[in-house]
């Protein structure tokens, strides 16, 4: 089996400290350790690139998808940086990114949780509408009510959830490609992070906004997006994205506050092009932070009829909690 890698060296590359050879600086969330590492020695996973228990038809459907953008994404990123990006090297950073968005660790245990809360919420529903209105004798009404009691528990295999996910890439990759972009350049001595989850989210709690999702490119270029658009090209429609691009720089607070983004939305692990005291107190201070879901549930007019859904947000975990 091949070690492959869920954040590509040549994303990883790009955050090596050049005065050190390219050498990357590490800190885990969970010991506060600090390390020198190296782009091949992190964010890496066992045949990562093959499916083969869900995707029998095309075990290495990831890894094919990673080969179209991987090799593309460090011309891709010098063209951002020299403001001389075509279409194609914006389709390029969104087909990486998107990757990088569900197909790393972090992103599988959520979809799990996804998947998870979705089945007992429709589970729980069908039960009240037997109780209700009869119906459904096979419906396992024992059991459910067992499920909502916490005696037993539901459960997706993770290999399915990013079967499901990997089947998704591409249409995820043309909708980050149409939306509006903001390049984030950052010349303060507080560099952008990456992470084992590089695309990290707002931690807002407001049901009725989109969260932003940032994803460092370089220590000293960053990209912001919000997926506010409903309308779009057909997919792989040759015309150039709708979305815009707009660019700005960042003062030391703007920077910090991304750099904290990244440190609560990492799963175990944070990386910087520099060794600071600073990082790793930061680091410290969201170590008890990830991405998480929430489940949520509204009335809605019709009788017999309740909104259903999970949020997904940046909180304290619910294992840092319950310790």
């Amino acid at each position: 089996m091949a070690r492959d890698h869920f954040a590509a060296r040549t994303y990883l590359e790009q955050f090596g400290d050049s005065a050190n050879g390219g050498r990357l600086y590490g800190y885990q969330k969970a010991t506060g350790k600090r390390f020198p590492c190296w782009p091949k020695d992190v964010c890496r996973e066992w045949d990562g690139d093959n499916n083969v228990a869900w995707l029998k038809r095309t075990p290495d459907l990831l890894g094919q998808y990673r080969k179209i953008f991987e090799p593309s994404w460090k011309t891709a990123v010098e063209s951002f940086v020299n403001s001389d990006c075509t279409p194609e090297h914006r389709l390029a950073i969104a087909g990486y990114v998107a990757n990088l968005m569900t197909c790393t660790p972090a992103w599988r245990r959520v979809g799990r949780e996804l998947f998870i809360d979705d089945a007992t919420a429709s589970l729980s529903s069908a039960k009240r509408m037997k109780e209700k209105h009869g119906g459904n004798p096979s419906l396992p009404v024992d059991g459910i009510a067992m499920l909502e009691g916490g005696e037993i528990s539901l459960d997706f295999e993770p290999g399915y959830v990013k079967a499901v996910v990997t089947k998704q890439l591409a249409e995820h990759a043309w909708k980050i490609y149409q939306l509006d972009w903001v390049l984030l350049d950052n010349s303060t001595p507080y560099p952008f992070m990456t992470s084992d989850n590089p695309v990290a989210i707002d931690d807002t709690v407001d049901i009725r906004i989109t969260p932003r999702r940032f994803v460092a490119l370089t220590p000293k270029l960053g990209l912001v997006f919000r997926a506010t658009r409903t309308e779009m090209h057909p997919i792989g429609q040759k015309l150039p994205p709708q979305g815009l691009i707009s660019r700005r720089e960042v003062d030391a607070t703007d920077a910090q506050g991304f750099n904290r983004m990244v440190a609560r939305c990492a799963e175990e692990l944070v990386l910087s092009s520099i060794d600071a005291d600073a990082i790793a107190t930061l680091v410290r201070n969201a170590a008890k932070f990830r991405v998480e879901t929430q489940f949520v549930e509204f009335p809605a007019a019709e009788a017999n009829t309740k909104y259903q859904g999970s949020m997904i947000r940046v909180r304290e975990s619910r294992s840092a909690t319950q310790q």
